[in-house]
């Protein structure tokens, strides 16, 4: 099969194309099957029944199947982010360790869960809890330095 050009319905003229840049159209989309694939010699027939490119015509389409956008929450998980279990924890974590003595143990584990919740949310930026994770580590870190200073001077304070 020699170069053949390709008629659209509205009267516009494609080509010389080969068979494989017209297999490589058709399957794009390029061609409509209510177009005539035109040969050398002249003679036109339409695409859906040229022998071709009929199978691509005559195949169902293919169907991609529908990416489901994350539920709307209205806002709410800006606010709270329960989708982002690690930097909410963390957080109220951050705010316990705020109690003299508690940030000994609190503030560390509000940082690591800080961390954990701040990447959990640039994995899946739905989850949202961005800020909830900063001041965890932020008030874990605070109040884990604070704490352990205040024990150092107490020591130090008891030694002296």
């Amino acid at each position: 099969m020699s170069d053949v050009r390709v008629r659209l319905a509205d009267g516009r003229e494609f080509g010389p194309a080969s068979p494989e840049m017209l297999l490589q159209w058709a399957r794009e989309g390029r061609i409509p099957a209510s177009s005539d694939i035109i040969a050398a010699d002249g003679r036109a027939t339409p695409a859906r029944q040229h022998p071709l490119l009929g199978p691509i015509f005559s195949a169902p389409p293919v169907v991609q199947p529908a990416i489901m956008p994350p539920p709307s929450d209205g806002g709410v998980g800006t606010l709270i982010p329960y989708r982002n279990g690690a930097a909410l924890t963390g957080y109220y974590v951050g705010v316990f360790a705020l109690v003299p003595g508690f940030g000994l143990l609190l503030g560390p584990a509000a940082v690591i869960l800080g961390i954990a919740g701040f990447r959990a949310y640039q994995r899946e930026p739905h989850r949202k809890g961005a800020a909830h994770a900063w001041v965890a580590i932020v008030l874990g870190a605070i109040t884990s330095l604070l704490n352990w200073v205040g024990i150092i001077a107490l020591v130090i304070a008891a030694n002296a």
